[in-house]
């Protein structure tokens, strides 16, 4: 539903050396330490990295005979994250090359259940001119992902699934203006191919009762044209029309048409910049093998045959409109006042089930989303230079609650930023959260569903950031649901979090 089609960004990198170091420390033992490096090798020619590692102990998941009773903490769950990002710019004069190297490496225990993910991705493109014409973009991607999955069977059985993929993704894009109107026209092309085995492990001997190689292919071709001019009588007045066409090709023979709309107005009338919009988007995701092949292992560990069926497509209809006001005064104490008004209607098809907290599918696909809703903001920046208040309301008409898991139909909330010369900010929220339906596994594995009942909480963040010659240090202490006030004990989700950091710059 992005206005225009999708935006892809590239930021022009620092070609000043800096390095940076942060560790943070909180609750549910969570640990993270990041890094990251900037250097210039040359004039033209830039590096950066960037890595992670987290360590945490969750508690999402109790013990099977506490599921609907107090609770006790669950020590053995334990997640381990790691990521690591390499980037290299090579800029021309006709140009700009870069290339990526991205590991993410996901480790994650509880009792009967343990999932390792190592993921890599080869990235390279050049956006620039090619024979004197400009504006072209051309991308390659490769990812190379070894997961598993292991679940306890029995104290001597062990059903493994694993899943080797390969993902290929070329991109080829071109931009060019005619006069008052962009043209924006891209091709990609995709493959993912996946190795998929399913094996008992009693002792020392594995036995395969599953294994297949399937692929998939898909072609999609698409295009945006945007259209922008001043109204004649009103120069003051503008407007900026948009078209996005898409067409999807797979191997199966399955084909989708998909486009978007949109229509916008800049007004500027003396203090105030006044935006009224609307947009409708359909916008198409394909699940991936590994996500077909993973519902599949869930559903029927024993399979005797190579048939696949395949998840459908999710569809998102997305409409909206709405409108952007920014009042600037002159002179006054405060440097403006941002508000915010849309209308949302959103249907969703086919949505596949996951939850925000880890990395479980659920093993159903099904039915039909009809979302429908207000947005309101309304935010004061620089009041007496540092203070800045803001509010916000959402409020949601969901059709399915279980199509839409862990969204609160309401969520209202009012802030406040403290931003002192001194190095000293603080930041508060109070929010209110509607209902939201979660799900799980019961012992059974039947899936089962819960109501999350309405509650209130805070938010707080404070910090400071000093110089000590050429280090730049900040110290930052956060409270999230400080009050622990949504009663809901199945996860760790919207519980009482408590953290503590410390990042250095030079």
């Amino acid at each position: 539903g992005a206005f225009g089609g999708v935006v892809n960004i590239t930021t022009k990198k620092s070609f000043e050396n800096n390095y940076g170091l942060k560790i943070k420390r909180g609750s549910f033992d969570t640990k993270y330490l990041l890094g990251n490096i900037n250097l210039a090798l040359t004039n033209n020619l830039n590096m950066n990295y960037f890595g992670q590692l987290n360590t945490a102990a969750p508690e999402i998941e109790f013990y099977q005979d506490e599921r609907y009773s107090e609770k006790s903490i669950n020590n053995s769950i334990k997640s381990y994250k790691q990521n690591h990002h390499f980037n290299l710019n090579y800029f021309t004069s006709i140009g700009q090359y870069n290339t990526k190297f991205i590991g993410y490496f996901f480790d994650y225990k509880k009792i009967g259940w343990h999932n390792k993910y190592n993921n890599y991705i080869l990235a390279s493109s050049y956006r620039g001119s090619i024979f004197g014409a400009r504006d072209f973009e051309i991308a390659a991607n490769y990812l190379i992902g070894d997961n598993s999955v292991d679940r306890e069977q029995s104290s001597q059985q062990v059903h493994n699934s694993s899943y080797d993929s390969r993902r290929l993704n070329l991109r080829l894009a071109k931009a060019f203006a005619f006069a008052q109107t962009d043209f924006q026209f891209l091709s990609e092309y995709y493959h993912d191919e996946l190795y998929n085995t399913s094996s008992i492990i009693s002792g020392d001997i594995t036995k395969t009762i599953y294994e297949s190689s399937i692929y998939e292919n898909r072609l999609a071709l698409a295009g945006v044209i945007t259209f922008r001019d001043t109204v004649a009588t009103n120069r003051k007045v503008s407007w900026n029309t948009s078209i996005g066409l898409r067409y999807d090709i797979l191997a199966s023979g399955r084909k989708d048409f998909t486009n978007s709309f949109g229509l916008q107005l800049d007004v500027n009338s003396g203090n105030w910049q006044i935006q009224p919009y609307g947009h409708y988007g359909k916008n198409i995701k394909y699940p991936t093998l590994i996500q077909n092949a993973f519902i599949r292992d869930m559903n029927d560990i024993f399979r005797d045959d190579t048939t696949t069926t395949r998840l459908e497509p999710e569809f998102n209809n997305t409409g909206e409109i709405g409108m952007n006001l920014k009042y600037q005064p002159l002179r006054a104490i405060y440097k403006s006042i941002d508000i915010v008004l849309a209308i949302f209607h959103n249907t969703f098809y086919n949505k596949l089930l996951t939850r925000p907290f880890d990395d479980q599918i659920s093993s159903a696909q099904q039915g039909r989303n009809v979302t429908k809703g207000v947005e309101f903001s309304i935010r004061m920046n620089q009041l007496w230079q540092y203070l800045s208040f803001s509010a916000y309301i959402i409020n949601m008409n969901i059709s399915d609650p279980f199509l839409y898991p862990y969204k609160p139909d309401k969520n209202y909330s009012l802030q406040m930023d403290i931003s002192a010369l001194s190095g000293f900010y603080f930041h508060s929220a109070y929010f209110y959260e509607g209902k939201s339906t979660a799900w799980f596994y019961n012992q059974d594995n039947e899936l089962q569903t819960e109501e999350i009942i309405p509650f209130f909480d805070i938010d707080m963040s404070a910090g400071y950031r000093f110089r000590i010659n050429r280090l730049l240090l900040n110290i930052q202490i956060s409270g999230y649901n400080i009050l622990d006030n949504s009663g809901y004990k199945y996860y760790s989700l919207k519980k009482r979090f408590l953290q503590a950091s410390l990042s250095v710059k030079y």
